[in-house]
């Protein structure tokens, strides 16, 4: 087992030190995946730190979502997490294969179709416009992560989703087929609770927390490219926020 060496004389506290120490263990895979950690006196033992330390340690990563709490039988490591990063535009092809992850979809729906009064608001065209409607269940490593429904406006891209498949990523399909980069988005996000209908699709029981996300794509001359709807399983599934403090 390959440690992370814990310096007592560092300015970082001994307990981020030990939190790091363990998620490199579950990154190596020597603390698997649905399986329990080494109880604390154990882990005092490794890292060579007291009962304290290790509970912070514990928590931190909890909170996190490294690790998860089973009444009566103890600290689990978390099956695999997907960072939603919130400091540059990743479709979710861009995202899963810049993390490692390989990214496949199956399409629910594929066509045009009369714009609803909510699509037509989002963007910015009238109620029964035709747009492009594309409802896929995203999955990466064979793993169900997403369902995601996206709106174009039709006029704008006829043909864009011409042969598209269930390895195509779309914001790869605008640059090939338009030469149109999706330069920033807008993004909305909700926590709440799995609906009937997405339980099956997404693999999770009833009851299970979701993220809700609505983001508007727009390219770098302002012109909205997309509106998109999503649900993310919150089992596996983190947003990263980074935070500067103005002063």
């Amino acid at each position: 087992m390959a440690l992370k060496k814990i310096d007592k004389t560092s300015a970082v506290p001994l307990y981020l030190q030990v939190a790091e120490g363990i998620r490199e263990l579950i990154d190596s895979k020597e603390f698997k995946q649905g399986e329990p950690i080494p109880p604390e006196n154990e882990l005092m033992e490794i890292f060579g730190v007291s009962r304290n330390t290790v509970r912070q340690a514990i928590s931190r990563l909890i909170s996190m979502g490294y690790l998860y709490i089973e009444k009566g039988k103890g600290t689990f490591v978390s099956k695999v997490i997907f960072n939603h990063p919130s400091d540059r535009l990743l479709g979710f092809s861009e995202e899963m294969k810049s993390s490692g992850f390989d990214p496949v979809s199956k399409i629910l729906h594929i066509g045009v179709e009369n714009a609803t009064r909510e699509v037509a608001e989002e963007l910015l065209i009238k109620a029964g416009d035709s747009v492009y409607r594309l409802k896929r269940i995203r999955f990466s490593n064979g793993l169900p992560v997403s369902i995601e429904e996206a709106f174009i406006k039709y006029e704008n891209f006829k043909g864009l989703l011409d042969n598209f498949d269930e390895r195509s990523s779309l914001y790869a399909t605008f640059v090939e087929k338009f030469g149109v980069q999706p330069f920033y988005a807008e993004e909305t996000v909700e926590a709440s609770l799995v609906k009937s209908d997405e339980i099956s699709l997404l693999g999770i029981k009833e009851g299970a927390p979701v993220f809700r996300i609505r983001r508007r794509t727009f390219d770098r001359s302002g012109e909205i490219l997309e509106f998109v709807r999503s649900v993310y399983r919150g089992d596996i599934y983190r947003i990263n926020l980074h935070l500067r403090r103005i002063v």
